[in-house]
């Protein structure tokens, strides 16, 4: 399960991460939850992603509840699905 913090960010964030590779997507999961996989067979497993961040400050996971904090100020997917992309490529 996934939930967003903000209702407005979901659109570009879910359509993002529509648009990443397989190997992007196992990267995200990565960086969010320090595993290229989800758990399974944990009916209560969410992976929670919040928009609480100022826009000059980068994605920050907290691997051990499977929680990311984003920017709130991503104006569109595009740029939602660069940022994912920028992030990924530095953080692993």
């Amino acid at each position: 399960m996934l939930t967003l913090g903000f209702s407005s960010f979901r659109p570009a964030f879910t359509a993002a991460i529509r648009r990443l590779t397989p190997a992007e997507l196992s990267s995200l999961l990565f960086f969010i939850g320090g595993s290229v996989s989800l758990p399974v067979n944990d009916p209560a497993f969410k992976i929670q992603i919040q928009s609480t961040l100022p826009s000059h400050k980068l994605p920050i996971a907290h691997t051990c509840f499977w929680q990311l904090e984003v920017n709130a100020e991503w104006p569109a997917v595009l740029h939602c699905a660069v940022a994912i992309r920028a992030w990924l490529s530095r953080s692993l």
